[in-house]
């Protein structure tokens, strides 16, 4: 059964080598992004950015034509720690990413750290900038504006398109450029060098996307990354990692972001990992609409419980027990997963609460505000499980964070704690993650 769907569905759908458009070349005019080693960047490399309008199709876009193009990502611009309060981000204190020096960090996440970039048109339809980037994983994209002042964005790059599901239709959001690390010119400290979220070298798992059958009826959306040499009949199932996204304000491809933007196929090729990511759009069980906030727990439970896992089980080779499975998530995902915990902490090995918590005390506590019997005998459940909780030192979700550790602590239950420097944004979630992966997930 697993042998023949998962060969149907390699045949169905989406198949990539993600970042595989993000080379590493002397060439700076071809379309996509261009990573080149630039001695005039204070981080040795630049990433050449050039964006083809005769791949752009202006009709469905609703643009007479293409005059100006301007790149933007959220995360490119650059922050420190003598300037930055802890728990909040403040864009008026980002420096260009030329300015990059000892102590700046990659950082953003809202629209207040916003980079724009407008490109030069160098003729043949073709627009271009060139931008000194650390090392990493940068998400960008591109809003293209015509001669008549009508303007569009939240686009890929159509030379380095964002992944798909092929099932679905949904595509993820951004497009996604790689930059290695240079030791001579960059940062030194424990989270400079992020070459572990650019593409591997060596041997390299399958991802693939596909859709199943919800708690409410319809289909949607799952992506999956497989290891090197996954064996569908091994006789050990391979242990397994679902993980969520956050609220993305859309139906874009939630599924897909943890494995596009959080880097997880490549940082867990490098790692030469042997465990299975499957990623869900927990976003299309909001209340008041897909892609809102109030995120209906109660339902995303029951679809995670009694849709995914046991369709991810018929159709993969992964494990079936607590100790082989965990759960992770960032921003509302980490709500999400701390419910999980406090819930069913039978379920999981593993918990990773990343970027925010549900600390409502109506659903945890008592009247007096100490966590209710029921509550406490959930989570202590599973006594082997392990929790982490992480977020970023600019990052809005620390304070929930510190205060389910508190709940954690008054429960007598261990975790571990970690903090990277970035805020509530990508380039916060791919630091987590890597670590997650060596040090914390399946040890």
């Amino acid at each position: 059964m697993k042998k023949s769907f998962i060969a149907i569905i390699l045949m169905l759908v989406l198949l990539v080598s993600l970042g595989a458009a993000s080379a590493f070349a002397d060439s700076s005019e071809a379309p996509g992004v261009t990573v080149i080693e630039d001695a005039d960047s204070p981080t040795g490399y630049s990433a050449v950015f050039v964006y083809d309008s005769k791949l752009a199709d202006t009709a469905a876009l609703g643009l007479k034509d293409i005059a100006s193009v301007t790149l933007y990502s959220d995360c490119m611009k650059l922050y420190s720690y003598d300037e930055q309060t802890a728990g909040a981000i403040d864009g008026a204190f980002g420096h260009l990413p030329a300015e990059y020096a000892e102590g700046l960090y990659p950082a953003g996440g809202s629209g207040a750290t916003r980079l724009d970039v407008a490109l030069e048109d160098i003729g043949d339809g073709l627009f271009r900038c060139s931008i000194p980037l650390s090392s990493g994983a940068f998400v960008y994209n591109y809003t293209l504006t015509d001669s008549e002042g009508n303007s569009v964005s939240r686009l890929d790059d159509p030379a380095n398109p964002a992944a798909r599901n092929r099932v679905t239709g949904v595509r993820d959001l951004s497009s996604i450029a790689y930059v290695p690390y240079n030791a001579a010119k960059s940062n030194t400290d424990q989270w400079a060098d992020r070459s572990l979220e650019l593409p591997s070298a060596g041997a390299k798992g399958t991802y693939l996307t596909t859709g199943y059958v919800g708690a409410d009826g319809t289909t949607h959306g799952l992506a999956v990354y497989l290891p090197a040499g996954y064996d569908e009949n091994r006789a050990e199932p391979y242990k397994v990692l679902y993980i969520s996204h956050g609220t993305g304000g859309d139906l874009y491809g939630e599924e897909m972001r943890w494995f596009n933007e959080g880097a997880v196929c490549n940082i867990n090729d490098n790692l030469g990992l042997d465990y299975v990511v499957v990623g869900m759009n927990n976003q299309e069980f909001a209340t008041s609409g897909a892609g809102q906030p109030d995120w209906d727990f109660t339902k995303i439970e029951d679809d995670q419980l009694n849709y995914i896992m046991p369709f991810v089980e018929e159709h993969f080779n992964v494990s079936r027990e607590a100790s082989g499975r965990a759960y992770a998530g960032l921003s509302m995902g980490g709500a999400t997963t701390s419910n999980f915990l406090m819930y069913h902490g039978d379920v999981f090995g593993y918990y990773g609460i990343w970027s925010y918590a549900n600390t409502d005390l109506a659903n945890y506590c008592n009247v007096e505000g100490l966590v209710k019997e029921e509550n406490q005998a959930a989570v202590k459940a599973n006594k082997d499980a392990k929790i982490m909780i992480a977020y970023g030192s600019w990052d809005f979700g620390m304070e929930p964070c510190k205060q389910f550790g508190e709940i954690l602590t008054g429960l007598g239950v261990e975790y571990t704690e970690l903090e990277v420097p970035a805020a509530h944004d990508w380039e916060n979630w791919q630091l987590v993650y890597a670590w997650a992966a060596q040090n914390f997930l399946f040890k």
